[in-house]
């Protein structure tokens, strides 16, 4: 029962990562390692391929950015996981909210664009994210590699 509530959740990130980076990596696993994922999101990616990863919020987010989602497509993971939208009522939703929005209008997530990097949005909400200097979003940081730093 529990692996059936998430099916089509399971079978969104799949899907998306086979069109989407077809192109630059030839497994999951290698796309892990030359963004630098963090152990745990290597561990629910692994999961999400087994059909066995109960969702959280943030690390969904965290899914959606390192696959350049955007927001409509992270919106979407949400829903396919039994969880609102991102709300702009949350003061780190809503800095990923520019983020996504910023990133759209710089044809940063075009993954058929000639200059796409899946990399770029990694880089550039960790950024955003460490400019600001919140507190409470180091551990959502931690998951953004410094590995794609510049």
């Amino acid at each position: 029962m529990f692996s059936f509530a998430y099916h089509k959740f399971y079978a969104y990130v799949k899907m998306h990562i086979r069109e989407n980076y077809a192109g630059y990596a030839n497994s999951v696993s290698e796309l892990a390692a030359g963004q630098g994922w963090s152990s745990s999101l290597k561990q629910c990616v692994s999961a999400i391929r087994q059909n066995k990863w109960y969702p959280t919020r943030n690390k969904i987010i965290s899914l959606g950015i390192h696959l350049s989602m955007e927001q409509d497509q992270i919106d979407e993971m949400l829903e396919l996981a039994h969880m609102e939208p991102l709300c702009a009522k949350n003061i780190f939703e809503s800095v990923i909210m520019y983020i996504l929005s910023d990133a759209s209008l710089s044809n940063m997530l075009d993954s058929s664009a000639e200059q796409f990097d899946p990399d770029d949005l990694i880089k550039y909400t960790r950024k955003v994210l460490t400019d600001l200097d919140l507190p409470g979003l180091e551990s959502f940081v931690t998951e953004l590699s410094e590995k794609n730093d510049e």
